[in-house]
Protein backbone atom coordinates (compact mmCIF):
# COMPACT_ATOMS: atom_id res chain seq x y z
CA UNK A 1 0.00 0.00 0.00
CA UNK A 2 1.49 3.54 -1.22
CA UNK A 3 0.25 5.26 1.97
CA UNK A 4 1.59 2.80 4.06
CA UNK A 5 4.83 3.07 2.45
CA UNK A 6 5.17 7.18 2.28
CA UNK A 7 3.92 7.05 6.54
CA UNK A 8 6.87 5.01 7.43
CA UNK A 9 9.36 7.19 5.96
CA UNK A 10 11.51 9.33 7.97
CA UNK A 11 8.83 13.09 8.37
CA UNK A 12 12.49 14.79 8.30
CA UNK A 13 14.81 12.49 5.48
CA UNK A 14 12.69 15.13 2.59
CA UNK A 15 15.08 13.40 0.32
CA UNK A 16 13.77 10.05 0.59
CA UNK A 17 10.05 11.35 0.78
CA UNK A 18 11.19 13.03 -2.97
CA UNK A 19 12.77 10.17 -3.45
CA UNK A 20 9.94 8.13 -3.38
CA UNK A 21 7.05 10.37 -4.77
CA UNK A 22 9.76 10.29 -8.40
CA UNK A 23 9.72 6.69 -8.42
CA UNK A 24 5.91 6.68 -7.71
CA UNK A 25 5.15 8.98 -10.71
CA UNK A 26 7.74 7.01 -12.85
CA UNK A 27 5.76 3.61 -12.67
CA UNK A 28 3.14 5.59 -13.11
CA UNK A 29 3.84 6.98 -16.13
CA UNK A 30 4.82 3.84 -17.61
CA UNK A 31 1.61 2.53 -16.85
CA UNK A 32 -0.19 5.52 -18.33
CA UNK A 33 -1.86 7.17 -15.40
CA UNK A 34 -0.49 10.73 -16.77
CA UNK A 35 -2.49 12.32 -13.70
CA UNK A 36 -0.90 10.39 -11.22
CA UNK A 37 2.23 10.64 -12.43
CA UNK A 38 1.93 15.25 -12.95
CA UNK A 39 0.78 14.75 -9.23
CA UNK A 40 3.60 12.94 -7.72
CA UNK A 41 5.91 14.48 -9.66
CA UNK A 42 5.11 18.03 -8.25
CA UNK A 43 4.40 16.66 -4.90
CA UNK A 44 8.71 15.97 -5.50
CA UNK A 45 9.11 19.42 -7.01
CA UNK A 46 7.50 20.63 -3.96
CA UNK A 47 10.20 18.89 -1.98
CA UNK A 48 13.16 19.25 -4.10
CA UNK A 49 12.32 23.19 -3.60
CA UNK A 50 12.73 22.81 -0.45
CA UNK A 51 15.67 21.11 -0.47
CA UNK A 52 17.19 23.56 -3.13
CA UNK A 53 19.12 20.76 -5.16
CA UNK A 54 18.95 22.26 -8.71
CA UNK A 55 20.31 19.37 -10.20
CA UNK A 56 17.33 17.17 -8.87
CA UNK A 57 15.13 20.17 -10.03
CA UNK A 58 15.94 20.00 -12.98
CA UNK A 59 15.46 15.79 -13.32
CA UNK A 60 12.04 16.24 -12.45
CA UNK A 61 11.07 19.05 -14.79
CA UNK A 62 12.69 16.57 -17.47
CA UNK A 63 10.40 14.02 -15.90
CA UNK A 64 7.36 16.36 -16.22
CA UNK A 65 8.01 17.17 -19.64
CA UNK A 66 8.56 13.21 -20.49
CA UNK A 67 4.47 12.98 -19.31
CA UNK A 68 3.38 15.60 -21.60
CA UNK A 69 5.57 14.33 -23.90
CA UNK A 70 3.59 10.84 -23.41
CA UNK A 71 0.63 12.91 -23.54
CA UNK A 72 1.30 14.23 -26.74
CA UNK A 73 1.15 17.68 -25.38
CA UNK A 74 4.48 18.86 -27.30
CA UNK A 75 4.51 22.42 -26.36
CA UNK A 76 3.95 21.88 -22.44
CA UNK A 77 6.88 19.24 -23.65
CA UNK A 78 9.08 21.79 -24.74
CA UNK A 79 8.79 24.48 -21.99
CA UNK A 80 9.45 21.78 -18.64
CA UNK A 81 12.61 20.31 -21.33
CA UNK A 82 13.88 24.21 -20.96
CA UNK A 83 13.07 24.72 -17.42
CA UNK A 84 15.17 21.28 -16.51
CA UNK A 85 18.13 22.84 -18.89
CA UNK A 86 17.75 26.13 -17.03
CA UNK A 87 18.13 24.70 -13.95
CA UNK A 88 20.26 22.07 -14.48
CA UNK A 89 22.63 25.27 -16.38
CA UNK A 90 22.70 26.98 -12.53
CA UNK A 91 24.85 23.98 -10.96
CA UNK A 92 25.73 21.77 -14.09
CA UNK A 93 28.48 22.33 -17.29
CA UNK A 94 27.27 22.23 -20.37
CA UNK A 95 28.47 19.27 -21.32
CA UNK A 96 27.38 17.15 -18.38
CA UNK A 97 25.27 14.19 -20.14
CA UNK A 98 22.07 15.91 -18.14
CA UNK A 99 22.24 19.27 -20.49
CA UNK A 100 22.62 17.31 -23.61
CA UNK A 101 19.65 14.81 -22.26
CA UNK A 102 17.59 18.18 -21.94
CA UNK A 103 18.77 19.47 -25.01
CA UNK A 104 17.98 16.47 -26.95
CA UNK A 105 14.44 16.38 -25.35
CA UNK A 106 13.74 20.30 -26.41
CA UNK A 107 14.89 19.15 -30.10
CA UNK A 108 12.55 16.50 -29.97
CA UNK A 109 9.45 17.57 -28.60
CA UNK A 110 10.14 21.00 -31.47
CA UNK A 111 10.56 18.41 -34.25
CA UNK A 112 6.89 16.92 -32.72
CA UNK A 113 6.12 20.19 -33.04
CA UNK A 114 7.23 21.31 -36.18
CA UNK A 115 5.50 18.04 -37.64
CA UNK A 116 2.35 18.58 -35.97
CA UNK A 117 2.33 22.37 -37.54
CA UNK A 118 3.02 20.59 -41.34
CA UNK A 119 0.58 18.27 -41.09
CA UNK A 120 -2.35 20.48 -39.75
CA UNK A 121 -1.14 22.78 -42.78
CA UNK A 122 -1.36 20.16 -45.22
CA UNK A 123 -5.05 18.70 -43.49
CA UNK A 124 -6.30 22.78 -44.22
CA UNK A 125 -4.71 22.81 -47.89
CA UNK A 126 -6.52 19.63 -48.30
CA UNK A 127 -9.76 20.70 -47.19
Amino acid sequence: DIKLAVEGLDPYSNESLANTYNNLAMVQLRQGRFEEALANFERTLKIEFSIGNAADIASTYNNIGGVYHEKNNFIKAKCFYKKARSNALTVLTKKHPSIALYKHNMEKAREMIRKNKLRKSMENRDK
